[in-house]
């Protein structure tokens, strides 16, 4: 019998930290929006974000996820600056990550009995980026 294990990159493995409220806080700063708070921004952006990947019968980059979340952002929040040049700022967030410290030992203490695999819904780009930041610790059963 054959036993496997599949991790979801992101949050799981790998800590996306807090550059994607950062990321947020400077998109409302580009639009002079200082009565937004960037955690309810960004938590709101995390809502549309799982809605429209989950709604979509063919794999989107995370560019063209992004554009759809921050084009309705944009709209509901009465934003008024370029969409597709803000984009680039949640953009610069990807494969800037690092593995959460204790990632690598557990993955190659279940890779003794199961095969591990990691995955995720984001771009291959930046996953293989932020897998070899961890400096090889989460390769080690890919």
């Amino acid at each position: 019998m054959l036993k496997a294990i599949l991790f979801d990159a992101y949050g799981t493995l790998i800590s996306t930290g807090d550059g994607s409220v950062r990321a947020a806080g400077e998109i409302l700063a580009l639009n002079r929006r200082t009565d937004i708070e960037p955690t309810a921004f960004y938590g709101r952006w995390k809502k549309l974000h799982r809605q429209h990947i989950d709604s979509r019968a063919a794999f989107l980059t995370e560019e063209e996820v992004f554009l759809l979340d921050l084009c309705q952002l944009y709209r509901e929040y009465g934003l008024t600056r370029d969409a597709c040049q803000d984009v680039k700022v949640m953009l610069d967030t990807l494969g800037h990550r690092t593995a959460f410290p204790e990632a690598g030992a557990v993955l190659r203490e279940l890779g003794k009995d199961y095969i591990v695999a990691i995955g995720s819904t984001t771009d291959t780009a930046p996953l293989l980026m932020d897998l070899e930041r961890t400096g090889g610790s989460l390769y080690l059963h890919l």
